[in-house]
């Protein structure tokens, strides 16, 4: 699975013209970045890709600069490029960009366990912006299988993450956890659960213990913005 990311900083002056990305893959390694995309109708290996369905184009937004899309089928020798189309009008469309490589995607899912802050799209662009500016990128982190004894406190409820960080997913002995309320996140290092977690649950011959994705960071999204 691939994972592309569009940003679009003058959105609301494109908008005038466009309103969705378009975007192609080209199979195999076939053309390099410095490789002029040329014609699109006498190039045979391509495909659309998916921005939110199949053969769906990516809708543009006023005021939101970044946009995510996912391709399943993509691989790391996969090139892509993307385009301005008009919805409305068919015939009205930008060139194709020049080919880029995308990113090799190992979290494809709808985060369940619910953000600290739920900031509006606006808010999340300032401090995108101040992550950049800052070096401090989010990233992804992902803490799976039975647990060292470390990692679980003495009082067998909080759990101990690696790094600091926010969790998206949360699963512990089998079971999935989607309130803020259980567990509570305590200094972005503690899971503390209202129920005992420190036994692995073994069901038809599998074992299930920790299985926790999360975002992992210097500073948290409510830390910038207080800033």
């Amino acid at each position: 699975m691939i994972s592309l990311t569009f940003t679009v900083d003058n959105v609301d002056t494109v908008l005038r013209i466009y309103d969705q990305i378009e975007v192609i893959r080209y199979n195999g390694p076939a053309l390099q970045p410095d490789t002029p995309v040329g014609d699109i109708t006498a190039l045979t290996d391509w495909v659309a890709v998916s921005g939110t369905g199949s053969n769906v184009p990516i809708q543009l937004h006023t005021g939101q600069a970044q946009y995510q899309a996912y391709d399943a089928m993509g691989s790391a020798d996969d090139w892509y490029s993307s385009r301005y189309i008009s919805s409305t009008d068919r015939t009205i469309y930008s060139g194709w960009t020049d080919p880029i490589l995308g990113e090799a995607g190992d979290l494809y899912y709808n985060p369940l366990f619910p953000s600290e802050v739920d900031y509006g799209t606006a808010d999340q662009m300032i401090i995108d912006r101040i992550r950049v500016l800052i070096g401090d990128p989010k990233c992804r982190y992902r803490e799976v299988g039975e647990p060292e004894s470390a990692s679980i406190m003495d009082n067998n409820r909080t759990y101990h993450l690696e790094e600091k960080g926010w969790p998206v997913s949360i699963k512990m002995n089998g079971k999935q956890y989607t309130d803020l309320g259980n567990p509570t996140v305590n200094g972005y290092r503690y899971l503390t659960f209202k129920e005992d977690i420190s036994q692995p649950v073994t069901i038809s011959g599998v074992t299930y213990a920790v299985d926790v994705w999360y975002y992992t960071f210097r500073n948290s999204d409510r830390q910038i913005m207080a800033v």
